[in-house]
């Protein structure tokens, strides 16, 4: 079943947290799962890798291993979209709607339209991974099935 992954969960993937062992097996074998996320999660995750090696969480040089571990799986294992104008249309529609931070608007909108695409070419829709409860809540409203990582330590 195909998967739209927001930052909060997709960090998991190169960072060890309650969630991490979880979401790596989801993400193990991407030829048999569509993984879907927005370009805004890269520089997010990135961020995230930043802040740790500030907080002195993360030694520099394993962020710096990370991080290229990241732009190739954004290269090549994840079906990315691109931030357009149609994208800040709709997230800007779903911030009247919701509860929501900017960025999570964002990965919502993206999730959306991807829905949307799936259901136009007959395709199975995406489920919504996430690990902020705010934007599950709003993904759950849209109809999404929603997975929350946090929820399989």
């Amino acid at each position: 079943m195909p998967a739209y992954v927001d930052t909060s969960a997709l960090v998991k993937r190169y960072v060890a947290e309650v969630g991490s062992a979880w979401l790596r097996r989801l993400l193990a074998a991407p030829g048999q799962q569509v993984i879907y996320t927005c370009t805004l999660a890269q520089a997010e995750v990135i961020s995230a890798l930043q802040r740790r090696v500030r907080e002195g969480r993360l030694e520099a040089p394993h962020a710096q291993r990370l991080s290229r571990r990241v732009a190739v799986h954004f290269a090549q294992r994840y079906q990315v979209m691109a931030i357009t104008q149609a994208v800040v249309d709709q997230a800007c529609e779903a911030l009247q709607a919701h509860a929501l931070r900017a960025a999570d608007a964002i990965h919502l909108s993206c999730a959306l339209i991807i829905r949307r695409i799936a259901q136009e070419q007959e395709l199975p829709p995406p489920s919504f991974v996430g690990a902020d409860d705010a934007l599950l809540a709003a993904a759950t409203a849209e109809g999404f099935t929603v997975e929350n990582p946090l929820q399989h330590p």
